[in-house]
């Protein structure tokens, strides 16, 4: 059976509201971080904290999947972030040398158009 509604917690969502508090602050986030990162007002988030208002079930898994992400070690996302560099600094090395060897090619063809390495345009006035 639920206890009576208190006149501060007219849906009986206090200890809902109270967890996710708790879960917001063990993720280390502001209450107003918090509500921006859920796209939600700050006095909203934080009449859902106090059980002022329901908690819907879809603002309820952005909170876990939020809170669960804002929680995480920075090691962990720091590992990630650098397999991502190394990929690209990777993919960069591909492009520059495919790029050198297209550069190459434009030289020896150029080259063998004209007999010789290519020469500056002489000067037509000296």
């Amino acid at each position: 059976m639920r206890p009576p509604a208190r006149p501060d917690d007219p849906h009986g969502q206090a200890p809902v509201g109270l967890r996710w508090q708790r879960a917001r602050e063990d993720a280390g986030l502001e209450q107003r971080d918090a509500a921006a990162l859920l796209a939600i007002h700050p006095v909203t988030l934080s009449r859902y904290e106090t059980g002022a208002r329901k908690i819907p079930a879809a603002v309820q898994e952005r909170m876990a999947t939020v809170y669960k992400l804002a929680s995480q070690p920075p090691v962990q996302s720091l590992a990630y972030w650098s397999g991502r560099l190394d990929q690209m600094v990777d993919h960069l090395r591909r492009v520059v040398s495919e790029q050198t060897e297209l550069a190459d090619q434009l030289r020896r063809a150029a080259q063998s158009d004209t007999g010789g390495p290519l020469a500056e345009e002489a000067d037509p006035i000296g």
